[in-house]
């Protein structure tokens, strides 16, 4: 779990937060908004996992679906790939209409 803080302690203390958030996520609360801070290295990893699972489910809808060519590249970059565009927006419309019935 991530520390917390306000912002007004969290401008008071960078110095202190900035190597907290090294090591472990920190979440900053400003009104009723809060904000993870972390390293860089960690946000890729993390990035770069859910690309990889995207990728992963996007591949095996495609095998559900008796889809035999696997268009799935893993080595395209995330701005790149065409079939995550198109599985993004395709959830987009899925998560909208689930809002709209609950």
């Amino acid at each position: 779990m991530s520390d917390k803080t306000t912002t007004r302690n969290f401008r008071e203390n960078l110095k202190y937060f900035f190597d907290l958030a090294s090591k472990n996520p920190i979440a900053v609360n400003r009104g009723a908004e809060r904000f993870i801070i972390m390293s860089e290295d960690e946000f890729l990893k993390m990035k770069e996992e859910v690309m990889n699972l995207q990728k992963s489910l996007i591949s095996n809808l495609q095998h559900q679906n008796n889809q035999t060519a696997l268009r799935v590249d893993p080595s395209i970059n995330e701005e790149d790939d065409e079939l995550l565009k198109e599985y993004t927006e395709k959830y987009k419309k899925l998560k909208g209409k689930k809002a709209k019935v609950s």
